[in-house]
């Protein structure tokens, strides 16, 4: 089972994401590495822009069309010649912290939503926000706009749900649960593209080896100093994430 839905994931990031991505790139001649990271980034933003845009205007299978047609383009232009994914290449210590960083921003996510034997198990926030997002994904494959979850009968407005459109629309054309969509397929995605982008950025940024995997091991595993203010008013190291959070 698990490794059908990684199976279809994979297909999905591959023909809905990174190929009609690749498409509106094909001018921008960069590394294969940058390639690869801003056709998946854009291949998002597509399919959830024409997601909401279908499902505006009623016409959902517009996003089918759009992917049908880059690939089409992507064939007959035989834009699949430039991409060498032998050239993707990352040094081994940063591949090492991209997998690291990874498993430690996603070792709660996997957790959470599997049965155990107190029933359905949500670690830390996801318990709130977590579960606010499943109903809401549900609710836009079913309706847009969306219900809001928490108010039946009531339209949800004033709300930013692009994220849960993209994860509604690939439950949609995969069949995978939007749970585990939620907490660990696009979890574990989003954190590999923010180390690959971290990297190809700081290398921009500071053309330096060391800056680059510095910057890459600071984004995963670095934190807020909220934990200071916490000390110094309690006596308590644990604590303060939020300190410095803008509402």
């Amino acid at each position: 089972q698990l490794k059908i839905m990684i199976f279809k994931f994979l297909l999905f990031v591959i023909t809905f994401l990174f190929i009609p991505g690749n498409v509106f790139l094909y001018k921008i001649k960069k590394d294969q590495l940058f390639t690869f990271f801003l056709s998946i980034c854009l291949g998002l933003v597509l399919i959830t822009l024409l997601s909401f845009l279908g499902g505006y205007l009623g016409v959902n299978w517009i996003v089918l069309v759009f992917v049908v047609s880059t690939w089409l383009l992507f064939i007959v232009k035989k834009f699949y010649l430039n991409i060498e994914w032998r050239k993707v290449n990352l040094p081994l210590l940063v591949l090492t912290i991209i997998i690291l960083g990874t498993v430690f921003q996603n070792v709660t996510n996997v957790r959470t939503g599997l049965i155990y034997d107190f029933g359905m198990g949500f670690w830390g926030p996801l318990g709130r926000d977590g579960i606010w997002h499943q109903a809401l994904s549900n609710q836009l494959m079913k309706n847009f706009p969306p219900e809001s979850p928490g108010f039946s009968g009531q339209m949800l407005s004033n709300y930013h749900y692009f994220y849960n459109l993209l994860v509604a629309q690939t439950s949609k054309v995969t069949g995978i649960d939007t749970i585990d969509l939620i907490y660990r397929f696009y979890p574990v995605i989003f954190s590999v593209l923010l180390g690959i982008g971290t990297y190809i950025f700081a290398n921009v940024l500071f053309k330096n080896k060391l800056a680059s995997v510095l910057s890459l091991f600071f984004v995963y595993f670095g934190g807020s100093f909220g934990w200071v203010v916490e000390w110094i008013r309690n006596g308590k190291p644990w604590g303060g994430e939020s300190t410095f959070w803008a509402n």
